[in-house]
């Protein structure tokens, strides 16, 4: 009997794959549809099932089209006697020849024979007729693969009605699958934010993941750094390969493009006004096929079912048709877009057909755009505005779209723009932030950041003295404002180590009345980091989880501080003594994480490893800390690169890779700023503790001393605590390598056995 067990290169669907196997390595014949939607990875199923099977069990292979669908016989032809086929009289001959096959199958092989029919959902109703009367008189297994088509042949429903087939749906990839392929595609690890985002543009879909992954490769978004797989830019238009593959597989015909197009280029159209552009026929088998999706809710508004789809079609559409169709879709959704979430697209839309827009719609474009990870969108609606009282907020959401858009040197001249002029405070302070943010990514020190808070409480200051009273939306602004000034202050100080005071401050902020929810949102998680720098993490992931509960209650409109709250949530988790519960929040931000991801990988690789190195397990943290390195190279507005170069090069040299764990404390020395102060205490302190493991000399034992005292002056208890189990532990390493004299010192084993009451870095 075969092996109940999937191909190693084969990816989900496993527990389908191995019943299928046992059914079919039985000698009593089984009938079995499976239906999946074009490129859900149906003839890759059978392929691997052919693969356990291998050459035990005979097979005969039918190939179905729409081509052949008309011709009795068709899908036979090959099978069928010579001259017999495309002639309805002739079912009984062909019938005979079938079954004379299957049996002379059966007897060679000494086996129920297979029969495998490709785009069962195409057969010929009498191709059909012969297969389902062959299966029941004949020695024969029967597997069938279709489309979720609603014309499957009556003779293949007849069976399944009757009990004699069982259906099975085939799947999407869920997101541990989409991981699972990219590594076994790629050939080597891929960051968890990048295997998401394609998870998320593929939609599951497995023909869609991999023409997505070939397609990211080629055009360098998907790159490889020192092994590991990043995301270096969200997906954006796909490539002309990519293009023709995918249309291959969705190939409308004249009467189905138009309805495609239209949704391609609206994002979503409840189904009366796509009813203007098909019949509803021909909507009702697009829904069928797995190509558009209809939501269960009032409005029945349609979408395209994948991401991938939409910007497929949407870059194969002519420029002229392309103007046509948004025309038509402005003139049937007017006078407003039909939802929210489809803002972004219908102003496109607008401008393409040159159709006159509310400025204020575009600014709420804009804004959606940016909350959405598509930024040319953003850059292009705010570059649209032209009422003056909108062109400075504008100008800060396309300062954002910049950004994104790897372009900080633009932001910064358009945030210079936005500021300009009479001080609007609101918009102020989403400059302020948005420039504090590129000027951490570009290795700014605490100086320069205190002095961005100071030139912002000067702004509010002078703003209060022209308002003169004059209202209490003016004093509600600048107390708000103050805040802001005022948590951008303490940020700087933390920055460098300074939390005099800084506690008391913030505990201020969170009960004050004048406090937003955003602001109460980053004081709490700035408290919460104070807490775990002081040696008192447990205290501080309450804090840190209330913040986090803003962050998803808030959506969107939260979604620039998402990387700022999130590394310090899961930094007091892995800290505290509920570091077990780590992987679980992961997972959960991965799960519910809004679009732009891509600054996430490094904080959650970071996390992931300091919480193995807690638990001594060295080897995996390297692999997870090595991931994280990769991304924070690519991106790192919070500055944790050297936390993750420390921790890399620790736990590498822990694992007995002498070479990673010296690139990675040299790493460290070339980063171009010094982060905030603990996490570059505790960064340097496991580099300098790496290099005293690999060495077995004592002059780092004596650095470490050093970084001890300047945590302690600082009142770093955390960090503190850290460097001397690194002291103890780097003594207990040197002794080990002096007392070994069989071999040289670097041949070491490395890994040991944590000391006795060594236990601020494990649970």
């Amino acid at each position: 009997m075969a092996q109940t067990m999937a191909p190693p290169t084969f990816v989900g669907r496993r527990d389908l794959i191995e019943r299928l196997v046992r059914d079919f390595s039985d000698s009593r014949p089984s009938r079995n549809l499976i239906v999946g939607g074009p490129g859900y990875g149906k003839t890759a199923l059978a392929a691997a099932l052919v693969a356990v099977l291998g050459e035990s069990i005979p097979r005969v292979t039918v190939h179905a089209s729409e081509a052949l669908r008309g011709v009795p016989f068709g899908a036979l032809e090959r099978l069928a006697p010579p001259g017999t086929a495309a002639d309805a009289r002739n079912a009984p001959t062909v019938l005979r020849a079938l079954q004379l096959r299957l049996r002379a199958e059966a007897a060679a092989g000494g086996a129920t024979p297979l029969v495998i029919v490709e785009d069962a959902n195409a057969l010929d109703e009498h191709s059909a007729a012969v297969l389902a009367q062959a299966a029941i008189t004949a020695p024969s297994h029967l597997l069938l693969l279709a489309r979720p088509t609603p014309d499957v042949p009556r003779p293949i429903l007849t069976l399944w009605s009757d009990g004699l087939l069982e259906r099975h749906q085939l799947p999407l990839l869920t997101h541990e699958e989409v991981h699972e392929l990219c590594v076994k595609t790629l050939g080597g690890e891929i960051v968890s934010s990048a295997a998401r985002i394609l998870a998320r543009e593929s939609g599951g879909h497995p023909f869609a993941l991999l023409a997505l992954l070939d397609s990211e490769r080629r055009l360098g978004r998907l790159a490889r750094r020192h092994g590991v797989w990043i995301m270096t830019a969200e997906p954006t238009a796909p490539d002309p390969v990519l293009v023709k593959v995918v249309r291959s597989k969705i190939a409308a015909d004249s009467v189905e493009r138009p309805a495609l197009e239209a949704l391609s280029l609206a994002g979503s159209l409840p189904l009366p006004v796509l009813m203007e552009f098909a019949d509803a026929r021909t909507l009702d088998d697009l829904e069928a096929g797995g190509i558009i999706s209809v939501e269960p809710n009032d409005r029945r508004e349609a979408h395209l079912a994948h991401p991938l789809y939409s910007r497929v079609i949407r870059c194969s559409i002519p420029d002229s048709r392309r103007k046509k169709i948004r025309t038509r879709i402005i003139e049937l959704t007017r006078p407003a877009p039909i939802a929210q979430r489809d803002l972004a697209s219908w102003v496109v839309c607008a401008l393409d057909s040159c159709a006159v827009v509310p400025d204020r719609w575009l600014l709420r474009a804009a804004v959606i755009a940016n909350s959405t990870a598509d930024p040319h969108t953003a850059a292009r609606a705010a570059a649209a505005v032209r009422d003056a009282d909108l062109i400075r907020p504008a100008a800060v959401q396309s300062a954002r779209a910049h950004c994104a858009l790897g372009r900080p040197d633009s932001a910064e001249w358009l945030l210079r723009t936005a500021e300009s002029g009479p001080t609007d405070l609101a918009m102020q302070a989403e400059a302020v932030v948005l420039r504090a943010q590129i000027r951490l990514q570009s290795g700014a020190d605490a100086d320069e950041i205190q002095a961005m808070a100071d030139a912002w409480s000067a702004d509010v200051d002078r703003v209060v003295a022209a308002a003169n009273g004059s209202g209490d939306h003016a004093v509600r602004g600048a107390e708000l404002a103050r805040v802001g000034a005022e948590l951008l202050r303490l940020h700087a100080r933390a920055l460098q180590g300074d939390l005099d005071g800084g506690e008391d401050a913030l505990r201020g902020i969170i009960a004050s009345p004048a406090a937003s929810q955003e602001a109460r949102m980053v004081a709490l998680a700035m408290l919460g980091d104070t807490l775990t720098a002081t040696g008192r993490p447990d205290s501080a992931v309450p804090l840190t989880a209330e913040a986090m509960q803003i962050l998803q209650r808030r959506g969107r409109r939260f979604l620039p501080y998402s990387e700022f709250v999130l590394s310090r949530h899961l930094i007091a988790v892995a800290s505290s003594s509920r570091w077990s519960e780590t992987d679980q929040l992961i997972a959960d931000y991965l799960e519910s994480a809004p679009p732009g991801l891509l600054q996430a990988g490094g904080i959650i690789h970071l996390a992931a490893g300091w919480v193995l190195i807690r638990q001594d397990s060295m080897r995996q943290a390297h692999a997870e800390l090595r991931l994280a390195i990769e991304a924070l190279r690519d991106s790192d507005a919070d500055q944790l690169l050297p936390l993750a170069l420390g921790l890399g090069a620790y736990a590498a040299a822990m694992s007995g890779q002498a070479e990673a764990a010296t690139a990675y404390a040299d790493g460290l020395l070339e980063v171009p700023y010094r982060a905030g102060a603990a996490r570059h205490l505790i960064g340097a302190a496991h580099a300098a503790a790496a290099r005293g493991a690999i060495s077995g000399t004592p002059v780092h034992g004596a650095a470490l001393h050093l970084l001890a005292v300047e945590a302690e002056s600082k009142g770093l208890v955390a960090a503190q605590q850290m460097i001397h189990e690194l002291i103890f532990r780097l003594g207990t390493i040197r002794c080990a390598i002096r007392e070994t004299t069989a071999e040289p010192a670097g041949a070491v084993n490395l890994q040991g056995s944590e000391p006795a009451g060594t236990t601020s870095l494990r649970p």
